[in-house]
């Protein structure tokens, strides 16, 4: 009975609930945080705490998605905590010669946020890669660049942290699921968001949507392998980064933050969106396959979940 209202729920309430949230954060939300960075505390990012690591929150965009990114950057500006470092990736080959970075980004361009150009294109690992390797002993929190950020994402997200050592923190996760016989199910049998939170577990896979908070190191050096990523998972870096988890015996823990789900912004989410060829062209699968072969991870899931 629980399953068929949490379905209900997910299928027709929850639709419209995200309906009249979207409405009111595309009109409302970008003006609070336009006042919030005009505050002469939000412009010189006092802290109240100490830091012994510091916390950098990277993502990536396309040049589809140029002109309004700055939404997302406004919004780790003016964070509860804030990051000692904002750093946005771009790929050089993917912008004319003569390009020129639109004011809304240049104005914003200081010691908290630079934007970094790289040659190779990893795709969606850009948000994670290129940070990760010149920052290693750095908190590294990813965000995507079409869902608002809400001011307490990266307090939030940096508290459970604490209370979980050791482990990925995020927001939204699917949990993996077997068969009775412990053969791993395909990515749409999985526990879509899962309602289990603060229950650090090897099951859990992080989705970028709604912020990943990631310790330093916390990764194998195969991770950061280019032509294996680029041969076996060049568009699902949550499938990539779940299985380095495992390799590594790294726990995902799902904390809910502000909220279960994110706002998207309006004409950005579903413009180049890859869920749709991931989840239901069943990429996913081909690229789970792909990964857990090469790296022998069937075995070591197996071993390590509860089902």
């Amino acid at each position: 009975m629980i399953r068929i209202l949490n379905k209900l729920y997910r299928k027709v309430i929850k639709q419209h609930i995200l309906k009249v949230e979207n409405l009111w954060f595309n009109r409302n939300y970008p003006k609070k945080v336009e006042k919030l960075l005009n505050r002469q505390d939000v412009v010189e990012w006092r802290e109240t705490e100490e830091r012994k690591t510091n916390i950098i929150v990277s993502l990536t965009t396309l040049p589809k998605r140029i002109d309004t990114v700055y939404l997302i950057i406004e919004c780790i500006m003016v964070q509860t905590l804030k990051p000692d470092k904002i750093i946005l990736c771009l790929v050089k080959s993917e912008y004319p010669d003569n390009f020129i970075i639109p004011e809304s980004l240049s104005n914003l361009e200081g010691k908290r946020f630079e934007i970094l150009w790289v040659n190779e294109n990893l795709k969606p690992h850009n948000k994670y890669f290129y940070t990760m390797n010149i920052y290693p002993e750095s908190i590294v929190i990813t965000v995507d660049d079409d869902c608002f950020v809400k001011r307490k994402l990266v307090e939030e997200l940096y508290n459970a942290s604490k209370r979980f050592p050791g482990c990925v923190v995020c927001t939204r996760a699917h949990k993996l699921r077997f068969s009775k016989d412990g053969v791993l199910l395909p990515y749409m049998q999985w526990e879509y968001e899962t309602l289990i939170c603060n229950r650090p577990g090897l099951e859990y896979l992080a989705t970028g949507v709604g912020g990943v908070l990631y310790p330093p190191r916390i990764l194998p050096e195969c991770a950061f392998d280019k032509t294996r990523i680029k041969e076996l998972c060049l568009c699902q870096d949550d499938i990539w980064l779940k299985a380095m988890e495992i390799l590594k015996n790294v726990n995902v823990v799902v904390v809910k933050a502000w909220k279960s789900y994110v706002i998207g912004i309006y004409g950005v989410e579903d413009e180049v969106n890859l869920m749709n060829q991931n989840v239901q062209g069943g990429r996913n699968d081909y690229s789970i396959k792909a990964v857990f072969d090469a790296y022998n991870i069937w075995k070591l899931i197996k071993n390590r979940v509860d089902n």
